[in-house]
């Protein structure tokens, strides 16, 4: 899990597909072999399977598909908001509070993760 705030960008799809990269750039430089990369932006997902780039998306995700074979086996799949209401909630809120522009990686969850999570599996 992790968190970094972004310079400003043209589009929310945009913003996916930088956090898309980051985190591929992230899991690479530990050495993950075999991850699950959840988004909940459908658009992101539906634009990666795309051959030919969306003119905003062209230069990022060119990136994106010259590091994923950086990954042994990857999986890129949707899931809605509601479905990981951590990350939404409290991972992503987090990056408004930010002092620096320095990102925030959790290789290991925290006890307050760890709260919110059961709280999540209570409502669904």
């Amino acid at each position: 899990m992790g968190a970094r705030t972004l310079q400003r960008l043209n589009s929310v799809l945009e913003a996916e597909a930088e956090a898309l990269r980051w985190a591929i750039l992230t899991v690479t430089n530990l050495d993950y072999r075999m991850v699950i990369f959840e988004t909940d932006s459908k658009m992101l997902v539906e634009a990666m399977m795309d051959e030919n780039p969306r003119p905003i998306l062209s230069v990022v995700q060119q990136d994106i598909q010259t590091l994923l074979p950086r990954v042994q086996a990857y999986q890129l799949v949707f899931s809605l908001r509601e479905g990981n209401r951590v990350a939404d909630r409290i991972i992503a809120q987090e990056t408004h509070s930010f002092q620096d522009d320095v990102p925030k990686l959790y290789s290991c969850m925290s006890e307050w993760i760890i709260l919110f999570i059961e709280d999540d599996k209570m409502t669904l």
